[in-house]
This record gives structure tokens, sequence and C-alpha cells, in this order.
């Protein structure tokens, strides 16, 4: 799995990873389902939870690079998490995490758990 954040991160534009986790918090799928610019990646919350459904997965963690290696979270980032948090709990689902990646580092997005 190092390798693939390494691949990723070294890349000239966003990448938008989902990660589904069981109930012992083992990552069941690691997909990226969305490739974006060099300075954004549009996320479709339709596409991530359909995905997540599919599978069969009702815990989860997202993550998205940064190709400047700036883990520094905008304020897209934060609209973004809480966006996917907010849906998270009306479908029921348990969103874990959400990580800015670099090719050297990463950063956790804080999650309101009001």
């Amino acid at each position: 799995m190092n390798s693939f954040w390494k691949y990723k991160c070294n890349n000239e534009v966003e990448y938008f990873f989902l990660l589904g986790v069981d109930i012992d918090s083992s990552i069941q799928f690691m997909e990226t389902i969305f490739v974006g610019s060099r300075y954004e990646v549009n996320v479709d919350l339709k596409h991530v939870f359909k995905e997540m459904l599919d599978k069969g997965i009702y815990q989860f963690c997202v993550a998205h690079n940064h190709p400047s290696n700036s883990i520094r979270i905008s304020s897209d980032d934060v609209l973004l998490t809480e966006s996917i948090n907010d849906l998270s709990i009306k479908l029921g689902f348990t969103f874990m995490d959400h990580l800015i990646l670099t090719n050297k580092t990463f950063n956790r997005i804080p999650i309101s758990r009001v």
C-alpha cells in the first residue's frame, strides 16, 4: 500500500481515494474514484456512497493528494469533509477520516462529531 501512495502522490494531478473498512477496521478496498487537475479534484458524493453500497461497506475513509506537496487544509477541504460527514450521518455510514497526502507526509482534516 505504501508504494500506491508514493505513486499517486508523486503525480501532477489530484486524486481522490476511497477506502472501505470492515468492522475490525481492516481495509477491504482502496480505489481511486476521482481524478482532477493540478489544483483540485471534483467529488460527486452520490458516487462515493454508491461505491460503498455496491460493496456492502458502511465504514470508510477518504484521502486526496496535493501535488504541490503542501499539507495545508483549504476551506474547500473542510467543506468537503463536512459534507461527507453530514451525509454519512444521515445515511448511517461511519466516516472515519479524511487525509491529505503528499509524497512525504500527510495531514488529517478534523471531523466534527457533533
